[in-house]
């Protein structure tokens, strides 16, 4: 388990570090942002002067007393990621109970569609998003607040990766059925329900190893997801910081994302030890 803690590590503070250093090494971010034709003199200089420019010692000094620094806005960064990812953790818990409903059903499917299991395993969440949109306005439903945008938020996102889960579920099954164990339960009379049943263990222990996929691809889908129904969110906020080249809310979407997907991976880890996997 230290290796696991160790690249955790690893993994979090070198995204940040990346993060960093693209942010004051590229060209000038407030021009990126503003846009070459747009950037005038006298609204980059405006720009400029809201951005507090720190050295990434006190980057991490800051953050060893949780001190995330301000957005140019000059709100505490840690209060905005906090409201964001209130907003955001139902819709990501959604997304995840959903995906884990589909493919555990898939134990008890004797066929899955495998040409549209393929088809949407590979769907972009903001094209999910998009045509959500479109049924939304078609009903005269997407008003700013209406309670379908969050639910068809945790659909939009969930679609991709959990086709990805039952694609892989149904293929543990089939080869599960071919089993010794499961061919000694046939010949003593088990029926199909209670064999399926009986293997569902099996199926969750090789399914852990995608959580990490999953939960990463979820996250991902609240990149494109949030923005384009118009949700506030951990999405949202990611995607506002890079538009307004943001340069310590970026450092602080980025360690939430990092954090959580490495936190994700050693979750995997401890499952698949208590199955007795190797992690």
């Amino acid at each position: 388990m230290r290796k696991e803690l160790l690249a955790a590590v690893i993994v979090v503070f070198g995204a940040h570090a990346l993060v960093y250093f693209l942010i004051n090494v590229l060209p000038d971010a407030t021009i990126i942002a503003l846009g070459i034709e747009g950037a005038k003199q006298e609204v980059l200089a405006n720009l400029q002067s809201e951005i507090v420019r720190r050295s990434y010692s006190e980057v991490v000094v800051g953050l060893a007393s949780l001190d995330f620094g301000y957005t140019i806005d000059r709100v505490p960064v840690d209060y905005e990621l906090g409201r964001a990812l209130t907003l955001s953790f139902p819709r990501i818990i959604g997304a995840f109970v959903i995906v884990c409903a589909a493919a555990l059903a898939t134990a008890y499917v004797r066929r899955v569609p495998r040409t549209l299991v393929t088809f949407l395993s590979f769907l972009p969440p903001y094209v999910s998003a998009f045509f959500a949109l479109l049924a939304l306005l078609a009903v005269g439903a997407a008003s700013p607040g209406h309670p379908a945008l969050g639910v068809l938020c945790m659909v939009a996102v969930a679609i991709s990766p959990a086709m990805l889960a039952v694609g892989q579920a149904a293929g543990i099954m089939q080869r599960n059925l071919t089993t010794e164990f499961a061919r000694t339960l046939v010949s003593i009379g088990a029926d199909e329900r209670f064999l399926r049943t009986r293997l569902l263990a099996n199926l969750v222990a090789e399914l852990v190893p995608s959580l990490e996929k999953v939960f990463v691809m979820i996250a991902a889908g609240l990149l494109f997801a949030e923005p384009i129904l118009g949700l506030p969110g951990i999405g949202t906020t990611a995607v506002r910081a890079v538009r307004r080249a943001d340069p310590d809310l970026l450092l602080g979407v980025t360690l939430v994302f990092s954090f959580s997907v490495v936190l994700a991976r050693l979750v995997a880890v401890i499952i698949r030890r208590r199955f007795g996997l190797s992690a």
